[in-house]
């Protein structure tokens, strides 16, 4: 009798338990509203996508959420949303990709600590600049002009820090009658003959470079190479 009341009494249980199912935890999600602005829209890149994203510590590069940003018709401020944010501590990025693949960030923003619907805002982003064109581009060339393994190819040392100084009104290793990088005009820099295989030698970077990588490096030249 003991046994059957202890039998009974587990029976009941399980049937209680039956009737509430388990409900997994769901995770808190926000909104998180950034506010962006472009001081040279018209220098949209055309095969790459630019994004706003929010990456953790722990991948800077693949972030754990992002959005596609549209040209803007002009500088004014607009916003974008990112909903279904859960909540975490985050950096916010507004970067480039090529056929999905992260190349370089525009501007990093600041560190978001997302536990309730967030509005961030950001200064005035410059498409063409200095600092994006070593960061997309010339840092692709220091395995042979910067590496610390060996010598510098063509005296060329293209390291952050000593690029700009190496390739602005420079004259050319191999043509002299050409400087490496003629601020207003990428016709007459040498570089862009380099990226563009419009030269006698096999170069690297020549195959290296996609077509937006050159078109950067071309509007930065026209629109007078400036350390920026």
């Amino acid at each position: 009798m003991y046994i059957n009341r202890i039998i009974y009494g587990i029976t009941a249980l399980l049937l209680v338990a039956c009737t509430h199912p388990y409900e997994p935890d769901v995770a808190n999600t926000w909104n998180v509203n950034v506010e962006l602005s472009f001081t040279d829209p018209e220098f949209w890149p055309e095969n790459q996508q630019i994004r706003v994203g929010l990456f953790t510590e722990e991948s800077s590069r693949n972030p754990m959420v992002s959005k596609a940003i549209n040209q803007p018709e002009s500088n004014e401020p607009f916003q974008i949303s990112i909903s279904d944010v859960e909540e975490g501590d985050y950096t916010a990025q507004v970067y480039i990709t090529e056929n999905g693949i992260y190349k370089v960030s525009l501007s990093a923003l600041n560190h978001l600590s997302i536990y309730s619907d967030t509005m961030e805002k950001t200064d005035a982003i410059q498409l063409i600049t200095f600092n994006r064109v070593q960061k997309q581009v010339l840092n692709n060339c220091v395995v042979c002009h910067g590496s610390s393994a060996g010598d510098i190819a063509a005296d060329l040392n293209l390291t952050q820090g000593y690029s700009y100084e190496n390739l602005v009104g420079i004259t050319s290793y191999k043509r002299p009658e050409m400087v490496r990088v003629y601020a207003g005009s990428a016709e007459f820099s040498y570089l862009i003959h380099v990226l563009n295989e419009d030269i006698n030698f096999n170069h690297a970077a020549s195959s290296s470079a996609s077509d937006e990588d050159i078109q950067l490096v071309m509007e930065w030249i026209e629109e007078g190479a400036l350390d920026n």
